[in-house]
């Protein structure tokens, strides 16, 4: 396997942004280089080789743990020996850890004596804990945020169940993001809003369109004060508690007991490649850092990182040198927060005008459907037009590009 996805695309934006030129000063971009460019992108598996030293050696990273300090020093060691510029930029990162989670039906209607049931769950990142010996309380099935604010009053004192599912229909037409944005807004915002009417944990249904039993992690966002146990439960656990639901109250016992530390110190990892004629412009290739900590990452987001990576090995294998600055950035905590894309941002904010272009590759490394870009008014002539499913740039594009 090869990351053609990550690489190619990081690729394209630093030619797009960059301007090449090569040992022997050919002409900037022209086909004949880009073809090489392509060739030696597809050809080499340098960055998969980097992609399972991540996974396998490091494993999961999230921010704050020690899986996250030693992907900063192989990422920065690999990126030294590739003869780039490396600066570690330091970042203040959450630190939550994930402690005991467990998850039981305790009572509903019809059930057989000295029978419960088990749901599988997963907190969520910033969940508040329950009490060291669990807590038990009624659960209230939601299907969405209107919803809520209609049964407000029987929230109180209860759980709060998100019960929505995946759009798989969405998902086979190949609009898994919709699909995702919608469902993950209930992780991200639903335990916040069921604390807020004074619910006693929230849980949400895994957003995602593979089930098997199995709970997906991610972002919830609680307040100091009501940090409420959240939780993601397997969708089928979720659609057993909706079916039980119907028949009469349901009664759960949840477990959790995550913490909350003290911020931690941390690094983006920036590596740069000096532009030859522009050096103060730059041109961002990228993925996070970090991951969460029940996987190795490597989809969100170890491919974005390598693929970016590559693509000062490919420029170097090939003797091509930049016009402007192509920097190499693996952020950290994207997941919890953002806190490296703040950090960078607040860093060069007085020379925003000189950052020309930038890319995050993290939505894995599959077949590539194409980009979503955000452009300023005044480049909107360079926006490729589409037609079908190829697009080519605009000629007002060409004085950019070079």
């Amino acid at each position: 396997m090869q990351l053609r996805k990550p690489l190619l695309s990081a690729l394209a934006t630093c030619l797009l942004g960059a301007g090449l030129i090569g040992n022997t000063f050919a002409a900037p971009n022209d086909a004949e280089t880009l073809g090489k460019i392509r060739d030696a992108a597809m050809q080499d598996d340098w960055a998969y080789q980097r992609l399972e030293d991540l996974t396998d050696l490091v494993g999961p990273r999230l921010s704050g743990s020690p899986g996250a300090t030693a992907a900063v020093e192989q990422v920065a060691d690999a990126m030294r020996k590739l003869g780039a510029k490396v600066t570690l930029q330091p970042v203040k990162v959450p630190h939550w850890v994930r402690g005991e989670e467990k998850g039981e039906i305790v009572d509903y209607k019809g059930r057989p004596a000295n029978i419960t049931q088990k749901v599988v769950l997963t907190a969520l990142g910033g969940s508040g804990a329950t009490p060291a010996t669990g807590l038990t309380a009624n659960v209230i099935v939601i299907r969405d945020f209107d919803e809520l604010k209609a049964r407000a009053a029987e929230v109180k004192g209860n759980i709060v169940l998100f019960d929505v599912a995946f759009d798989q229909a969405m998902a086979d037409r190949g609009l898994a993001g919709p699909a995702y944005g919608r469902g993950s807004s209930f992780r991200t915002n639903g335990p916040r809003q069921a604390a807020e009417l004074g619910a006693v944990a929230a849980l949400v249904r895994s957003v995602g369109g593979a089930n098997f039993r199995l709970p997906h992690t991610g972002l919830t966002v609680l307040a100091d004060g009501k940090r409420i146990p959240a939780a993601a439960v397997s969708a089928e656990d979720a659609m057993l508690i909706t079916r039980l639901s119907k028949r009469g109250p349901v009664k759960l016992k949840l477990t959790m007991t995550p913490q909350m530390l003290p911020e931690a110190d941390s690094f983006n990892v920036i590596a740069d490649l000096p532009g030859t004629e522009k050096p103060e412009e730059v041109v961002i290739v990228s993925g996070h850092l970090d991951s969460w900590d029940l996987a190795t990452g490597a989809h969100d987001d170890a491919t974005g990182v390598t693929g970016a990576m590559a693509v000062i090995k490919t420029l170097n294998q090939l003797g091509l040198k930049p016009r402007r600055t192509i920097r190499v950035v693996a952020w950290m905590s994207e997941e919890n927060g953002g806190a490296g894309g703040n950090a960078y941002h607040k860093s060069n904010k007085a020379a925003l005008d000189k950052q020309i272009a930038a890319i995050e590759s993290d939505g894995g490394a599959g077949r590539s459907f194409g980009f979503q870009a955000s452009v300023r008014p005044q480049y909107e002539n360079c926006l490729p037009r589409c037609r079908n499913r190829w697009c080519r740039s605009a000629p007002a594009c060409s004085s950019a590009a070079t």
